[in-house]
């Protein structure tokens, strides 16, 4: 089973900061997941919310703010945010899988900008990431331009017809803990996608999930997995 560090290990650490991935690894996870946004001068950051106050106590939105305003910014914890290219960086030397979560349409140009540059120049960390969202239009046109990228639908539900799955070409499904079950979860690996669960954090839900033979759970603590 694949131990997801959401958001890094974001119980320890302010959330996807570089402190919260680099404890991530030191947890031994097999896999981190980061949120994506563009800010207001084209680069890509990584911050979950659309707006900056709940982390940092100011005001904006993140797609009105220069990269060079986000990095003057504090945010709990004393922490920066990082701007996407940072991290990878970081992670690159470690043989770690990275899951980007797209949060916003107006971050694929970018991010699929990032992806040539990885493709090009490290193809081992380029087969290392999983690019993630809830909106499987904007996993297609990732797709289209990356068709060996692997790329997850996150989704609080799924029920009845997967074919859905096969015509998307979906490696795994992000999918919310509550509703699911051991019947639904072996309906949706036999349809050909792994199964991914967020956010476990419990010792009895992290048990449930397991014996229901789920393949990868985020968590905010990946030392319980």
């Amino acid at each position: 089973m694949l131990k997801i560090a959401h958001r890094g290990a974001s119980g320890y650490e302010t959330e996807n900061t570089l402190a919260a991935f680099e404890k991530a690894l030191k947890l031994d996870a097999g896999m981190v997941e980061l949120d994506v946004r563009v800010c207001g001068s084209g680069e890509l950051v990584v911050f979950h919310d659309r707006n900056l106050k709940r982390m940092t106590g100011v005001d904006g939105l993140i797609a009105n703010t220069s990269v060079g305003e986000i990095k003057k910014l504090t945010l709990r914890g004393g922490r920066k945010i990082p701007t996407l290219n940072e991290l990878i960086e970081f992670l690159k030397p470690y043989p770690i899988e990275i899951n980007l979560e797209i949060k916003a349409r107006s971050a694929i140009a970018a991010l699929t900008h990032t992806l040539r540059r990885i493709e090009k120049n490290n193809k081992a960390l380029f087969e290392r990431l999983l690019v993630s969202s809830f909106y499987p239009s904007h996993l297609a046109e990732i797709k289209n331009v990356f068709p060996n990228l692997r790329i997850g639908l996150i989704s609080f539900l799924v029920r009845g017809d997967l074919s859905f799955i096969k015509t998307h070409q979906f490696y795994s499904l992000h999918l919310y803990k509550r509703g699911l079950n051991k019947k639904i979860i072996e309906r949706i690996k036999k349809s050909g996608a792994k199964v991914f669960v967020w956010t476990l954090n419990q010792p009895a839900e992290i048990a449930r999930f397991q014996s229901w033979g789920c393949q990868g759970m985020f968590s905010d603590y990946p030392d319980r997995l």
